[in-house]
């Protein structure tokens, strides 16, 4: 009987203790979120709302964590701005219409090119990492990113060019202003009507009628062109004359890509669904890697930028695909 007894006392302690962990989990979980509402000053409109936004936090903490001890991943993934939001939220505030990437499959062309590339270390080339805000303009912002590099390199002259002319004035083009649109779309919308400054035009994060007409000064573009062959070969060939719009597909887990060279760990790239800007690559590091500006600010990931993994053929998500193109100034 006494055996019996001390047995059920073990089981007794042993629940207490869990349920003390548990609650101190929960504790350690809710101030960590404290702890972001206040760094990333987060409001919530009700009592509601803050234990639904909870709850998404320590969803998407499990995954961060997860993800952390996968020793096959070559990438690290943390909290950020982004860490109260589900991804269907995600995918709706800054992700455009999936395409779908044609190439993804039949590709099969291995890496040949050898050396590295970093437009970012010509002065003057690379303008600074912006911010897209709650709206699916991405397309915009890689389109004026390859823009500006490339008028760098015919004029020696950075400017600064409005995404906010493209978000307003290239919907009859094909694009759909915060709802997304296509890097080629928006090239001939400016090979056609000419673009403007950042200062003229500035952004607003929402789509209004077009003012255009009334913004001086005005810049021309003579062509683009699209990567050849189109695949990863094509981007670094492509990479070596300028910074080139291209188009990949997010998941989840790049939301908070944090480090380490992203790669293709859920089979992603058959359904593109975000512009970004290539402006390197390194074929030299053993683990070779584009080097890819996105438009979620500069607190996202490297100071704004992602190393996403050369691999083959279509590339990691999808990279190297028809969608990727650069401007031509003759």
């Amino acid at each position: 009987m006494k055996t019996i007894v001390l047995a059920l006392s073990a089981i007794a302690l042993t629940g207490l203790t869990l349920f003390a962990l548990s609650k101190s989990s929960d504790s350690d979980m809710r101030k960590k979120f404290m702890d972001f509402k206040t760094q990333y000053n987060k409001s919530y409109g009700s009592k509601n709302e803050l234990e639904y936004r909870f709850s998404v936090f320590q969803s998407n903490m499990d995954l961060i964590s997860t993800s952390n001890a996968d020793n096959s991943k070559r990438y690290s993934l943390a909290m950020n701005q982004f860490t109260d939001m589900t991804f269907d939220e995600f995918k709706n505030q800054y992700l455009m219409e999936p395409k779908e990437n044609e190439h993804h499959k039949t590709l099969s062309a291995g890496l040949t090119a050898s050396g590295n590339v970093d437009w970012r270390t010509v002065t003057g080339a690379v303008g600074a990492v912006k911010n897209q805000g709650q709206c699916g303009s991405c397309w915009a912002f890689s389109t004026v990113a390859s823009l500006e590099t490339s008028y760098f390199l015919k004029n020696n002259s950075f400017v600064s060019f409005s995404e906010q002319e493209l978000v307003d004035c290239a919907t009859s083009y094909g694009n759909h202003g915060c709802n997304g649109g296509l890097m080629p779309f928006a090239y001939e919308y400016i090979i056609d009507n000419q673009i403007t400054t950042e200062d003229a035009y500035p952004y607003r994060g929402t789509e209004g009628s077009c003012q255009a007409a009334s913004k001086r000064p005005r810049y021309s573009l003579d062509s683009f062109a699209q990567i050849n062959p189109i695949n990863v070969n094509g981007l670094m060939a492509a990479l070596d004359q300028t910074v080139v719009s291209v188009a990949i597909e997010v998941q989840n887990d790049f939301m908070f890509y944090n480090g380490g060279v992203y790669h293709n760990s859920y089979g992603c790239g058959s359904q593109l669904n975000h512009g970004v800007a290539a402006v390197g690559y390194n074929t030299e590091s053993a683990d070779p890697y584009f080097i890819v500006r996105n438009s979620w600010g500069p607190s996202w990931g490297l100071g704004g930028y992602v190393r996403m993994a050369v691999s083959s053929g279509s590339g990691t998500c999808g990279i190297a695909n028809a969608t990727d193109t650069y401007p031509i100034f003759e």
